[in-house]
């Protein structure tokens, strides 16, 4: 074993051998945007084909939704009417969130996403707004079918929704303060 070793020793090239360090050192100097422009490369392909069978699948359970919703109404099942319902609201809001989400995560910074929350707020506040005003009015009109007709379901469904209006309304004042001191 000392003799082949030594035979070795001397065979050994030194240039070859520096020749090949150089080559593996200039092969191994690669840049950090080589090496993102690579990954991410990868990264696209890859989540490229994610995003498509995710979409495939909401589609599938959409359909599969339709289907459970289409027989729940003919055998007049309660069980699958809910559950086909919401999976197919659901399905819907997550294709909205997948189509929305990138576009927002990038676009915006820090002072943008609080611009967006507090539009959305504002957003909600006014339609509580319209909504306690619409049924403000149908409360009225149902009180007034009350005094026509002296039915107490008009009464009831009268006091409920002109009850539901000032709920609404302390709630669209309230909540937007609330939610700005948070």
């Amino acid at each position: 074993m000392g003799t082949t070793s030594i035979a070795i020793a001397q065979e050994f090239d030194l240039q070859q051998h520096n020749d090949y360090i150089q080559y593996i050192n200039d092969r191994g100097n690669i840049s950090d945007s080589e090496i993102i422009g690579t990954v991410e490369k990868g990264t696209q392909s890859l989540l490229a084909i994610i995003v498509d069978v995710g979409f495939d699948i909401l589609a599938l359970l959409f359909v599969m939704g339709v289907i459970a919703f289409a027989a729940g109404s003919t055998m007049k099942n309660g069980q699958w009417l809910k559950w086909s319902s919401g999976i197919m609201m659901g399905t819907f809001i997550s294709i909205i969130a997948l189509r929305i989400a990138p576009i927002l995560v990038l676009t915006i910074d820090k002072i943008g996403i609080t611009l967006i929350i507090n539009h959305i707020v504002e957003l909600l506040a006014s339609v509580g707004y319209y909504m306690a005003i619409i049924m403000l009015l149908v409360g009225l009109f149902l009180r007034s079918l009350n005094k026509v007709f002296e039915h107490p379901k008009y009464f009831r469904w009268g006091r409920t929704l002109l009850t539901g209006c000032v709920i609404i309304v302390v709630l669209s004042y309230i909540s937007p303060v609330v939610i700005a001191n948070l």
